[in-house]
């Protein structure tokens, strides 16, 4: 089994430290959601920075409480949008850690006010 993270340690010391950032604004796409829906086709959902925002003060500030004190661990991959916001919007918000688990399959249960639902949740 490949170590992810050595790779991913040796990546990041290649980039550089410092970047100027893009001028973006709350109704600008930050990222696409990638989903499946009812059809089996792959197509993407618009998430604007106003979303990422809301998802992490709405929450992370107040259902979770999170400090800088708090340490998020979990080890779905980063594509899935609940992974992104408990492993990297939540944490980096709060200024809290973040830290991924290796590879192992298991199930995930979300309850709140946000979240994805199916025609066919099981």
């Amino acid at each position: 089994m490949p170590s992810y993270d050595a790779e991913l340690d040796r990546l990041a010391l290649e980039k550089p430290v410092l970047f100027d950032g893009a001028a973006t604004g709350r109704d600008d796409v930050t990222l696409p959601g990638f989903i499946s829906g009812s059809t089996d086709e792959l197509n993407a959902t618009m998430h604007f920075h106003r979303d990422l925002l809301f998802v992490a003060d709405g929450c992370a500030a107040v259902i979770l409480g999170v400090t800088p004190d708090d340490m998020f661990v979990g080890s779905p991959p980063l594509v899935f949008s609940y992974v992104l916001g408990g492993l990297a919007i939540f944490p980096l918000r709060f200024g809290a850690a973040a830290t991924l688990l290796g590879g192992v399959v298991g199930r995930l249960a979300v309850r709140g006010p946000t979240g994805c639902r199916y025609l066919t949740d099981v």
